[in-house]
């Protein structure tokens, strides 16, 4: 098994143990859906480091599944102790 592999089925059962907690916390009230779309940012970036260049997808691809999953995160306006929101950040982008 390849590393890649072993990242790609680890993802689903380990999105909150590599993510930085200040991003997203377990006591928000859309943190399932939030987790979500941090786990398809990051299956994204598996499929974007297929072994063949040829199997990988194209930017334009990858631009428009990262600009959707920027709008979806733009619905959720979080705002924790540190006054964080994942609307601003994503705005400067």
């Amino acid at each position: 098994m390849s590393l890649r592999s072993w990242v790609g089925e680890s993802l689903c059962s380990t999105v909150m143990q590599v993510l930085d907690t200040n991003l997203l916390r377990r006591d928000d009230e859309h943190f399932s859906s939030k987790e979500e779309l941090v786990s398809s940012i990051l299956s994204l970036a598996i499929e974007c480091t297929r072994e063949s260049p040829t199997e990988r997808m194209g930017i334009k691809e990858v631009a428009t599944r990262l600009i959707n999953i920027r709008v979806e995160f733009a619905k959720f306006k979080v705002n924790d102790a540190q006054g964080y929101q994942i609307q601003n950040e994503m705005n400067e982008l």
